[in-house]
């Protein structure tokens, strides 16, 4: 009897576990289902359209609707004007082979060389300490990429402020690149991590300045991959998950100067 018992227990155990999964995932399934069902038919398609060509989990695009924007796996914003650029474009290439462009959402490479970033004044000093050193670091890649600080916010600058979030909503996050070759537009800084190291504040600077030039993660099968490297690079700045800052990867570099390059035989000097 004993070992029946025992036996009899550990599939009671097991069934409970299986149904608080279940109930978990119906929950998760119900807070998905109430928060689309909020959604306009034109977000619910572009939704779509993101998820099938970043590739990416639908579940992981949430429409923020304060923000006029798409959340991509926690940290990359996608404005709806930038999704609607993106949508309009992937259907003319359907329709016109015309187009020189490569379609990936970079910046135009005029642009690339003149990037402009203005550092709100309620930026915490550390975090502006970090946004100088990864400036210093990405204007140090040889590629065509050349980055300056500006003291007036315009149209053209990408503006870098912060907020006081909570643990749950990540270090920042930045505006990707649009679809008019122009670069994110913003990154916001979760204040709630004043107190990561300085080290992992300028990789979290450095990650999110590629978001803003059109990098995804590297730990993740979006985007198109691009020639030369890894599926995956635990090492690069574009892991997802921050880690101390040690340098640019070895395929960072290849990435980087594969999709911004310099003039053919010219090395880029600081």
């Amino acid at each position: 009897m004993k070992p029946v018992n025992r036996i009899g227990l550990i599939i009671a155990l097991c069934l409970s576990q299986f149904f608080i999964q279940c109930s978990s995932d119906d929950k998760k399934g119900i807070e998905e289902k109430k928060i689309t069902e909020q959604y306009t038919d034109e977000v619910i398609m572009l939704r779509d359209f993101l998820s099938k060509s970043m590739p990416v989990d639908i579940k992981k695009i949430k429409y923020d609707f304060d923000m006029v924007a798409f959340i991509v796996d926690g940290d990359m914003i996608i404005t709806l004007e930038n999704a609607r650029g993106r949508y309009n474009y992937s259907n003319s290439k359907n329709i016109s082979k015309t187009s020189q462009r490569v379609d990936s959402y970079i910046m135009n490479p005029e642009i690339a060389a003149s990037v402009q970033v203005y550092v709100s004044p309620g930026v915490p000093s550390d975090w502006k300490i970090a946004i100088s050193e990864a400036i210093t670091n990405w204007n140090k890649v040889n590629s065509s990429i050349n980055i300056t600080t500006q003291n007036i916010k315009s149209n053209l600058t990408i503006v870098i402020d912060s907020w006081e979030g909570n643990s749950t909503q990540g270090i920042a996050n930045a505006y990707m690149a649009s679809s008019t070759g122009q670069p994110g537009k913003a990154i916001f800084i979760n204040t709630y991590f004043n107190n990561l190291s300085a080290s992992k504040k300028i990789n979290a600077m450095v990650h999110e300045l590629g978001h803003n030039f059109g990098l995804t993660h590297t730990n993740e099968l979006k985007g198109t991959l691009i020639s030369c490297t890894p599926l995956v690079d635990y090492d690069s700045v574009m892991f997802a998950i921050t880690h101390e800052w040690t340098g640019f990867s070895v395929y960072d570099n290849i990435a980087i100067s594969t999709l911004y390059p310099v003039a053919v035989g010219a090395k880029k000097t600081i």
